[in-house]
């Protein structure tokens, strides 16, 4: 929605916000994400949190999971709000 709104506002000038994300996403998924895949195979990893679990050990994955618990209460609030601003 962010890059969406800024281009129509800015037009083609918003092309700043969208090139730099785009060449990002295709050197990670290039470069980072097969070698991330293999890790993850070999050590039945589903998550972000049991990776770092792997990797940094039991308090970086509680972290993260709190982290990623505040931030789905922040936008299940966003939505609701919304929701409610539409009705």
């Amino acid at each position: 929605m962010g890059a969406t709104g800024l281009g129509y506002r800015l037009g083609m000038s918003a092309w700043w916000w969208v090139a730099p994300r785009a060449s990002a996403r295709f050197l990670l998924s290039q470069f980072l994400g097969p070698k991330l895949w293999k890790i993850a195979k070999a050590n039945n990893l589903s998550t972000l949190q049991d990776y770092l679990e792997f990797r940094y050990g039991k308090a970086v994955k509680a972290v993260i999971s709190m982290l990623f618990w505040l931030g789905a209460l922040a936008i299940l609030a966003g939505q609701l709000i919304a929701i409610s601003t539409i009705l």
